[in-house]
């Protein structure tokens, strides 16, 4: 049995569950601390804080380790869409603007029921793939020198972080 701990903390008393977390299992035993951000929009008057902390630890992580135990998993419909994408890829080519509005007509088409449909915001692409355009630095174009940040498709539900890209953005779907 592999018994695993997932806490939500805000900024205040992160520091202290981790110490009390450490103190009960062990520092061999903490998995990760990871930032979640709960929203984009805060109604603090000086420095808006939108996200908290998940502290996660292990009753035994090498135990985890030796069984490849991954706490991931892909999101329905996430096959499809790629899927298509890449039929896109083969028949367009890179012409990345045909694709998207390809992309955005296809998720319009599509009933709201479809589980596919809750990756519409995946309809940008570049040489490397399909991404999500989160954050954009200047016009809501799909520029690369406007980007900030993206998130791995394949990755969301593990909330893991993407490798830093070169152009200083976060990278998506590597292909």
């Amino acid at each position: 049995m592999t018994v695993r701990f997932f806490i939500s903390i805000d900024d205040n008393e992160v520091g202290n569950l981790q110490a009390l977390m450490r103190e009960i299992f062990g520092s061999s035993n903490e998995v990760a601390t990871i930032v979640w951000e709960k929203g984009k929009k805060g109604d603090s008057k000086l420095v808006s804080i939108t996200h908290e902390y998940i502290v996660a630890f292990a009753r035994n992580k090498a135990l985890l380790k030796q069984r490849n135990i991954v706490w991931r998993r892909k999101k329905p419909g996430i096959d499809e869409v790629l899927e298509y994408y890449d039929g896109l890829r083969k028949e367009i080519g890179d012409d990345h603007t045909k694709i998207r509005k390809a992309m955005m007509t296809w998720y319009r088409a599509m009933p709201k029921t479809d589980f596919r449909k809750a990756h519409k915001h995946y309809n940008w692409s570049d040489k490397r793939g399909l991404y999500f355009a989160a954050d954009f630095a200047g016009p809501d174009d799909g520029r690369e020198t406007g980007l900030i940040i993206q998130f791995c498709i394949h990755l969301l539900s593990s909330l893991a972080r993407c490798p830093q890209r070169a152009g200083g953005g976060k990278r998506t779907l590597p292909r």
